[in-house]
């Protein structure tokens, strides 16, 4: 509660007939209609806060990474294991198994890990084989391409014409106007970790993009990355033959290194660096 900030534990779901569903919650979501959500380790539920109750909805099987509910009132539930599935207003439920209709990830069940929609309505998803963007009118999706080998994308998160992804190869920024990456920042430096977690993002209402990893959350403002466009001079300053310190002023480097125009090795000479 966050007026009187007493915190109520739920240890057991338990159904309005007295089953018990789950003891595990993996994702929540609280809709337009007031009603919330809970993804558990294999069933989807709405939980009654009146009661204490929950009312199983859907049986996935396999564990629930997010839940969320678009602009046109249809629930999308992204699972560990068994693709997307969709519930929309009149209470039908649709699978999407794999994507492999539409060429992109075919013959194995897609794992999504985040769920979001972005100021223009569009459905992003990342998963275990990349980034997808739902196309409402066609009801399918495609594959956003990112890198040469797409990587698992855990996280999405939409910040003025950017979309930030936590990824299993780093923390990635996707420019929707040029539609490509154009900042990508890997383990050290100013992130801690690249383990990211799946659906741990989010954007504040200050302005700061938060991510979840194995290792704590990382906190930074977007506004304040910058791409460094200036090509760095490469210069060479020793040479090592046979893992052996080559000196100025020998035969083979008569002069410092960054002021030599060529080198001559011998043909066996052929381990240097």
């Amino acid at each position: 509660n966050v007026n009187t900030m007493a915190v109520t534990n739920v240890p057991v779901f338990e159904s309005e007939d007295g089953k018990t569903i789950d003891a595990s919650a993996y994702a929540i979501c609280s809709d337009r209609q007031q009603r919330i959500w809970v993804g558990t380790f294999n069933v989807v539920a709405i939980f009654r806060p009146g009661t204490g109750r929950f009312s199983s909805v859907k049986e996935i099987g396999v564990p629930v990474n997010d839940i969320m509910q678009d602009y046109d009132d249809c629930l999308w539930v992204a699972t560990d294991g068994n693709g997307l599935w969709s519930y929309n207003k009149e209470g039908e439920w649709k699978h999407y198994a794999d994507f492999s209709n539409e060429n992109t990830v075919g013959g194995s069940r897609l794992s999504d890990n985040s769920l979001f929609e972005d100021e223009d309505s569009t459905l992003w998803v990342g998963t275990a084989h990349g980034l997808f963007c739902y196309d409402r009118a066609a009801d399918s999706f495609s594959r956003v391409k990112l890198l040469n080998e797409e990587p698992s994308v855990l996280g999405v998160v939409a910040v003025e014409g950017n979309l930030w992804l936590t990824t299993s190869v780093g923390l990635l920024c996707y420019s929707l106007n040029k539609g490509e990456v154009m900042m990508s920042y890997r383990e050290g430096g100013n992130i801690s970790s690249i383990d990211f977690l799946p659906d741990a993002i989010l954007w504040g209402m200050e302005g700061r993009l938060y991510l979840g990893t194995t290792n704590g959350f990382v906190a930074f403002m977007p506004q304040a990355m910058y791409g460094n466009g200036a090509k760095p001079q490469v210069v060479f300053t020793d040479l090592e033959i046979f893992n052996r310190p080559v000196a100025a002023g020998s035969k083979i480097l008569p002069e410092r290194l960054p002021y030599q125009k060529e080198l001559r090795l011998s043909y066996r000479e052929n381990v240097f660096r």
